[in-house]
């Protein structure tokens, strides 16, 4: 007789059986406190973290699971970072908490939901980062409205991006910078104390370029070129109580580089002191190959000392022994009250041959050589009109054409071409 003995499986190996089926064929689908799982198109989103030094891990090789699972797009919600979105609180920290995660992981999103309104104030988002990075904005992030948050000092910047490759910003939503609070306040530069030695090459104390609405006051400048220089774009400027010398002067030129169009207009230089240089008021076109226009200027109460030139327009600018003649239009210049001591020559109009010199008033100028003066060269007025108000010494300064500039020729040549 043969014995034949039969193991039947339990109902608990059925069941582990059954379990590990389940588990082997079936999609991730659970979540934990610290990961809502794998989304539709392979996004793992990242949300509640209780430590951000976690996400610092997750791009390095020593993570677990690094080696086998690497998700394609990883998702950082700032909310999961403390922020609030609710308009009124400031997320700028958290913010720059979820960038910091998002920065080390490749192909990662840093996500702006759409149903909250953030408020941050001024952050650098810096690199280097992981490639892939995208800021996803669906929602409004938004600057404050008060100008007392923004940085004393340095570049006037809100949300800076730097040192970054490959990064990618999209969505659906709106980035307000509050740039209206800004519109209306003053660009103010006061009480500066500028040194340089008179023979530093191309040290500029202030230069303005593109810049309206600016005022510089109360301030001493001495440098080896132009005290304040004022370039192409810049319109409604007052200088005031300035205390320059050594240097090139104030000076209005550089302009119409590369051919493009140049315009100053509305600039006053009052109650202010010269030393040692040249005042200019100078167009130099032969630098550049540009055209434009410089209008509405005036030097009002300027005290002068051994300046060499202290009233001059020179359109004939000579750049490295080349010297040409351009077709910059200069009109309505005032010199009022300009008195002192000169050290070459008391006045120097020289404009273009082209397009003369319109509107040029002088009055109440009173100059006299200085004793260390040399070789001093008569008042030239070439090709510039206008007229002059007693009392005006020397009375060579009284040189400009009275009759009526060709206005037919000047119209033409200045505004068909272009338009400031």
């Amino acid at each position: 007789m043969s014995i034949h003995v039969v193991q039947r499986d339990t109902p608990y190996r059925l069941l582990f059986v059954q379990l590990l089926i389940f588990f082997l064929l079936s999609p991730m689908s659970t979540r934990t406190e610290h990961c809502s799982g794998i989304k539709h198109h392979n996004y793992h989103k990242i949300r509640g973290y209780k430590s951000h030094n976690h996400y610092r891990n997750l791009g390095s090789s020593s993570s677990p699971g690094y080696n086998s699972y690497q998700p394609y797009n990883t998702i950082f919600d700032v909310l999961s970072f403390g922020a609030k979105g609710d308009w009124v609180a400031d997320d700028s920290k958290a913010f720059l908490a979820e960038w910091a995660a998002a920065c080390v992981v490749g192909n990662a999103t840093v996500e702006i939901p759409s149903e909250f309104h953030f408020l941050i104030g001024p952050i650098t988002l810096g690199g280097p980062c992981k490639p892939g990075l995208i800021l996803q904005v669906d929602r409004m992030i938004e600057a404050p409205s008060d100008t007392s948050a923004r940085p004393k000092t340095g570049l006037l910047q809100w949300i800076n991006f730097k040192k970054l490759h490959g990064f990618t910003i999209q969505g659906s939503g709106i980035i307000d910078g509050k740039g209206s609070a800004w519109w209306t306040m003053p660009n103010q530069v006061s009480n500066l104390t500028i040194s340089a030695q008179g023979d530093s090459h191309n040290t500029d104390g202030v230069h303005l370029r593109g810049s309206k609405g600016v005022e510089v006051e109360h301030s001493s400048i001495s440098c080896g070129d132009d005290c304040i220089s004022i370039q192409t774009g810049c319109s409604d400027v007052s200088i005031h109580h300035i205390r320059c010398g050594p240097g090139h002067g104030i000076s209005i030129g550089g302009l119409g580089k590369d051919g493009s169009l140049a315009c100053v207009s509305n600039i006053l230089v009052q109650n202010s002191s010269m030393q040692r240089y040249i005042m200019e008021s100078e167009s130099k076109p032969s630098r550049f190959s540009g055209v434009g226009s410089v209008e509405s200027v005036m030097f009002s109460n300027i005290q002068v000392s051994n300046v060499k030139v202290p009233i001059m327009i020179e359109q004939f600018y000579c750049d490295k022994s080349i010297c040409h003649n351009k077709t910059d239009a200069v009109s309505n210049i005032t010199y009022d009250q300009i008195n002192g001591t000169y050290g070459t020559q008391a006045i120097h109009l020289a404009c273009s041959n082209s397009i003369p010199c319109t509107n040029i008033r002088t009055g109440n100028v009173l100059l006299a050589p200085s004793t260390t003066a040399q070789g001093l060269k008569k008042a030239l007025c070439w090709n510039a009109y206008g007229k002059s108000q007693a009392p005006v010494l020397p009375t060579s300064i009284n040189c400009l054409q009275t009759s009526n500039p060709p206005y037919k020729n000047a119209i033409s040549l200045n505004r068909t071409h272009f338009t400031c």
